[in-house]
């Protein structure tokens, strides 16, 4: 249990350097895709998406699901469009592309990394979690800092 607690505190505290690693942006590539689709278009259309071979769809589309889960996405009429949280992360990051891309990938690591892992099978950031816990974890057991 405190184990599992612990994972939790380390993604979320870490999840802006989880999001910076080389690992992180080649497995959640499918997200990168999305929001340069989105800055480009304003949308993703529904018969787009269609128009893909059946394997691709079926991903994206899943990968879509999560990001209306979050806010980052919304599906209106016959496509996705910006969620308020796409737009409160554009502002933060002044529109700069890079930046903005780090910060969406890293709130989705920060909220969902559960669901990466069991739900999309994306284990490649365990090592890096895992690296981290190799202090945390002594520490909440002992229950003081460890020098």
């Amino acid at each position: 249990m405190w184990q599992e607690r612990a994972e939790r505190i380390i993604v979320k505290a870490s999840s802006d350097n989880l999001a910076k690693i080389n690992e992180a942006r080649w497995v959640l590539g499918k997200i990168g895709t999305i929001i340069s689709r989105l800055k480009l278009n304003n949308v993703i259309l529904d018969s787009e998406l269609d128009a893909l071979p059946i394997k691709e769809a079926g991903k994206l589309r899943r990968y879509l699901q999560l990001l209306e889960g979050l806010d980052i996405v919304n599906h209106k009429d016959h496509g996705y469009s910006y969620g308020n949280m796409f737009t409160e992360l554009s502002v933060k990051t002044k529109n700069d592309f890079e930046t903005l891309n780090t910060a969406i990938l890293s709130h989705i690591i920060k909220e969902r990394y559960s669901a990466l892992r069991e739900t999309f099978g994306i284990s490649q950031l365990e090592t890096f979690v895992h690296v981290d816990s190799c202090y945390y974890r002594p520490a909440l057991e002992a229950e003081h800092l460890i020098y």
